[in-house]
């Protein structure tokens, strides 16, 4: 009788040890599952991304008269170009706005943010005055659907501040989706001409320590330009050398001249952008020297000098 005792318990013990395997094996599979989806929530204008840290910044350009300038967001269902490949079973999300400043603070006061509006799907325009901002969203699943947002700014904000949008739908299916979009305003002139943000400036000037400035160059015609920088001040992000370099648009070359770095660019190359935001790192603390933005973005001995092909002469 014992043996038959020890029989079945070591019978039913193997099954419980192979359900429990079962179960397990099960859950990894619904993991990976989840982990393998394809990102059907898209947008034309917002990117994936896993932390705030990792949100990439878009510059929207407006025309130099311009008094209101306005830009659209769409959040879609489907593989951005591939109207085939659609979410099956809907997608509920919520879309927040944040409105920063320089140093990606919020923005609070009540004028300013009365200054931003956004509409969605051509509905009521409303400002974003009520903080924190958000819109819920719901994309119904098995056709094509996309929700468009309009956003209209003021055109005396247009460099002082930035927009901070995303995306976040319900679950862990897709990930968030979003995007800093910065400002800037389309001048006259064809020719390349480089510039810092108005947004840094007004930080300096306001006595902030910025851990980075960003640089943006525009233009049109095609022309061969020097970028070049102060060493001992900021470095230049590797990512924008390297990605021109993939385009042909530089060599990669580095010449130095005591502190002064500089780099030879190709622009305005048919099928090329027509302006980039370039990112340069401080080397060195900002607390540790007392600067002023005349120094900093001073046209020939800056932090960051840039000469087209006229301005080079």
């Amino acid at each position: 009788m014992t043996i038959i005792y020890f029989a079945v318990a070591a019978f039913l013990a193997a099954i419980a040890i192979s359900f429990a395997a079962y179960t397990s094996l099960s859950s990894v599979k619904r993991v990976v599952t989840v982990k393998g989806t394809e990102q059907l929530f898209t947008s034309d204008v917002l990117l994936e991304y896993e932390t705030d840290t990792e949100l990439q910044t878009r510059v929207i350009s407006f025309a130099e008269n311009s008094q209101e300038s306005s830009f659209t967001v769409d959040v879609m269902n489907y593989i951005q170009g591939d109207t085939t490949k659609v979410d099956a079973l809907g997608i509920t999300y919520t879309f927040y706005v944040d409105l920063i400043d320089s140093s990606g603070n919020s923005v609070t006061s009540s004028d300013i943010l009365s200054q931003f509006s956004v509409s969605k799907n051509d509905g009521e325009q409303k400002t974003l005055a009520s903080k924190p901002y958000y819109i819920t969203g719901s994309l119904s699943g098995g056709e094509a659907h996309k929700d468009s947002y309009t956003f209209i700014v003021a055109r005396e904000n247009l460099s002082a501040y930035r927009l901070k949008i995303t995306a976040v739908p319900d679950g862990n299916i897709y990930s968030p989706i979003g995007r800093i979009i910065a400002f800037s305003t389309e001048t006259t002139s064809s020719n390349w001409t480089g510039n810092f943000l108005e947004a840094e400036k007004a930080a300096i000037n306001n006595s902030e320590e910025l851990g980075l400035f960003n640089y943006q160059i525009a233009g049109q015609v095609e022309e061969t330009c020097v970028l070049s920088w102060d060493s001992s001040k900021v470095e230049i992000d590797p990512w924008f050398i390297s990605d021109m370099k993939e385009k042909n648009l530089t060599d990669g070359t580095i010449t130095k001249s005591g502190n002064r770095e500089s780099i030879i660019l190709k622009l305005g190359v048919a099928g090329t952008p027509e302006q980039y935001l370039i990112t340069f790192y401080r080397t060195y603390a900002a607390q540790d020297l007392n600067e002023t933005w005349d120094e900093i973005a001073n046209t020939d001995t800056g932090y960051v000098v840039f000469k087209n092909s006229v301005t080079a002469n």
